[in-house]
């Protein structure tokens, strides 16, 4: 279908805020799994329930979202281009990027999975430059980059034995490669589709996918408590919302202009961790603030352009 009036979502206002509130609501979807995980006595060795547990969320979150998009537009029929995009997208940004950051924040603390999703951005930017080819390196993304796995470093003790880098913090970045294509795939399709219907639709295939997968492998879910159920449904909010407005965000805007709010991600990851599970035996100190500090300037350096290309 044909998008008129797309800048609708490209005021200064409108940007700020649907950015801030999908940062704030992917922050708060670390400390609320690894709860989950707690709750639900799933270990980090049970791969098959954290795939299990994974994708009821997405296929909520994309019955949410399809629903309230069919009922705000009067249209419920998916063309066989939309099933495509969905598919597309929905392979990397839900069933690649989600299966490796579950399993991921299943070896990580709420703080150092925080940080790492944070120092993901970087790996976003490498994978967009030297593997999609989508944009071209430059000496801002370069420092950009240094500055962000330089608070990385900082935060997890540096390389060698005595770092607390970790398989959970390495699986975490390597989810991002998976985000980058999914980010450039949203941006393109939503030119042309309707990219609340795509979120809709690729959720509810990737959450497929990755349910499937889970019960493949003999992983299996027991709601037996509100609690349990509070945190499934919260998560299901936080893809429903945090990823349609971002999307709405990437249809409306360049991804250099809302690329920057994502170092808030680990901001609000870190401070929610704390606030809800502690620290989890990360140490926790000036070192933090440094580490996200650098996150964060790295982030802002990455995508601000040059005086050449501005």
């Amino acid at each position: 279908m044909s998008i008129s009036g797309r800048k609708r979502l490209s005021s200064a206002y409108a940007v700020s805020a649907l950015a801030v509130l999908s940062c704030a609501l992917w922050g708060s979807a670390i400390p609320a799994i690894r709860i989950g995980y707690a709750l639900l006595g799933i270990s980090s060795a049970d791969v098959a329930d954290q795939l299990v547990f994974a994708g009821p969320r997405f296929v909520l979150g994309g019955i949410i979202v399809y629903v309230l998009q069919g009922a705000r537009t009067g249209s419920w029929h998916a063309t066989p281009a939309e099933l495509r995009a969905a598919a597309q997208i929905g392979f990397f940004q839900v069933f690649a990027q989600q299966l490796l950051g579950y399993v991921g924040l299943a070896h990580a603390t709420g703080v150092s999975g925080s940080i790492a999703s944070g120092a993901g951005v970087f790996m976003m930017l490498l994978a967009s430059c030297f593997v999609f080819r989508l944009e071209k390196m430059t000496l801002n993304k370069a420092l950009g980059c240094l500055c962000g796995f330089a608070g990385l470093l900082v935060a997890t003790g540096g390389i060698g034995q005595s770092s607390r880098f970790g398989w959970g913090e390495t699986l975490m970045l390597a989810s991002s490669v998976a985000g980058a294509a999914a980010t450039a795939l949203m941006r393109k399709k939503a030119q042309s589709e309707d990219p609340l219907k795509l979120c809709g639709l690729q959720f509810m295939l990737g959450g497929a996918c990755l349910l499937a997968a889970g019960l493949i492998l003999g992983g299996r879910l027991e709601i037996a408590t509100f609690a349990e159920l509070a945190v499934l449904v919260w998560l299901a909010v936080v893809s429903a919302v945090g990823f349609s407005s971002w999307s709405l965000l990437l249809r409306d805007n360049d991804i250099s202009r809302i690329a920057p709010y994502q170092f808030l991600i680990p901001v609000f990851g870190v401070a929610l961790s704390l606030a809800t599970i502690g620290s989890e035996g990360t140490p926790v100190g000036p070192a933090t603030a440094l580490a996200l500090v650098l996150i964060a300037a790295g982030i802002i350096l990455a995508n601000r352009r040059s005086s050449s290309t501005s």
